[in-house]
């Protein structure tokens, strides 16, 4: 897990973002998932970044000074 200067993960920074600004989202771990994780590595790239976020087909790569891409 990473965190931040706060100390919370960039995953909660990512859903509380989402949830304050009233964006649905779903939450997919890759944990023991392996479907997800490869789907993970191809959205992710060589980044290899987590969280991944997809709004409309737009991916942006990590939260909190993560890129677009």
């Amino acid at each position: 897990d990473h965190l931040d200067e706060t100390g919370l993960s960039f995953f909660e920074e990512a859903k509380r973002d989402l949830e304050g600004r009233g964006v649905p989202y779903e939450e997919i771990s890759i944990e023991n998932n392996p479907e997800a994780e490869k789907e993970w590595r191809r959205l992710a790239g060589a980044h290899k970044i987590v969280p991944v976020l997809v709004t409309d087909g737009e991916v942006k790569i990590g939260f909190g000074g993560g890129g677009t891409v």
